[in-house]
């Protein structure tokens, strides 16, 4: 699940990107496989409303017992799956369910805006293996103020843009921009709790993807989750929006008991 921004309008959709390129519920378009353990942090999310699909999402094992991902993944939901220890997506190696008292978005979250566009989910306790890994998170926020520049990877599974849905967990690394260019594109959905990325040969984050974390090649510290992009498709020339972590190291906390 990821959302789409048509500049002046959000288009907000309860299952994958309604592009088939770009939008929520997909994969890294033009990415590469990732290779066995590549990505340990990684997890996948499927939401339920009642009995029904809600839709895919991408997150983060932030601790043994928490998961970091996109708020709008979580709108009308009432339970997750959320898979565990492997690349394929159709064959977690461990698998954790959490109902909707245990979904918890940002309280200031707004639907329409994105704005603060993050939540945790709380399962029961898992145990770290070659496999299965915690993410780093920002220590400092002011260590990270400037990042334009720097090399960030994305990962995540889903359709690709010919609407298939690929096997295995795909990744791209991509360059991190200045919100001033972001802004270019989304005008005012761009603030100091986004950070972006520049797509480059139609890599991109894509229908799926959403919720997932964006690392820092240098370190594998998560500094962004993925929100939203453009409504011309995953393939279009134009930034992904994500939700900028460091923003956010105190609610995280406080949720969770997380602090790195």
């Amino acid at each position: 699940m990821k959302f789409i921004i048509c500049f002046a309008l959000t288009l907000a959709f309860t299952s994958a990107f309604v592009v088939p390129e770009h939008g929520p519920g997909g994969r890294i378009t033009k990415g590469e496989t990732a290779k066995p353990d590549q990505f340990p942090y990684q997890v996948g999310l499927q939401f339920y409303s009642g009995t029904e699909n809600n839709g895919w999402c991408g997150g983060s094992i932030i601790s043994n017992n928490w998961i970091l991902t996109a708020a709008h993944c979580t709108v009308g939901s009432t339970s997750v799956t959320v898979y565990l220890g492997s690349n394929v997506r159709a064959n977690p190696r461990v698998t954790r369910t959490a109902q909707q008292a245990d979904i918890i978005a940002h309280p200031g979250f707004n639907f329409q805006s994105l704005q603060h566009d993050l939540a945790v989910i709380k399962i029961d306790p898992i145990e770290y293996a070659e496999d299965i890994q915690r993410v780093r998170l920002p220590t400092k926020a002011s260590l990270y103020s400037n990042l334009v520049g720097e090399r960030a990877i994305i990962a995540g599974w889903g359709l690709d843009s010919a609407g298939t849905q690929p096997t295995n967990l795909q990744y791209a690394e991509l360059n991190i921009i200045s919100n001033a260019v972001c802004q270019y594109t989304f005008n005012q959905y761009i603030d100091p709790t986004k950070i972006c990325v520049a797509t480059q040969n139609g890599e991109s984050t894509c229908d799926g993807d959403s919720g997932g974390p964006l690392v820092l090649a240098s370190s594998h510290v998560q500094i962004g989750i993925v929100s939203f992009g453009s409504w011309q498709g995953c393939s279009a020339p134009a930034p992904d929006v994500f939700t900028r972590v460091t923003s956010y190291l105190d609610w995280i906390e406080e949720i969770t008991g997380v602090s790195d």
